[in-house]
C-alpha cells in the first residue's frame, strides 16, 4: 500500500507544480496585457 501512497502523493505534487506554473503564465500574461493598454491609453506602467 505504500506504493500507491507514494504515487498519489507524486500526482498531488504534479498537479500543483503544474497548477502554480498556469497561475504565473496568466500572470504574465494579464500583466502584459495590462501595461501594452495602458501604453495606448497614454498612462504610465509601472
Amino acid at each position: 500500500m505504500s506504493s500507491m501512497k507514494d504515487r498519489e502523493e507524486g500526482f498531488e505534487r504534479k498537479f500543483a507544480f503544474d497548477e502554480e506554473l498556469r497561475f504565473k503564465a496568466a500572470a504574465r500574461r494579464n500583466k502584459a496585457l495590462g501595461l501594452w493598454a495602458a501604453e495606448k491609453l497614454g498612462k504610465s506602467g509601472a
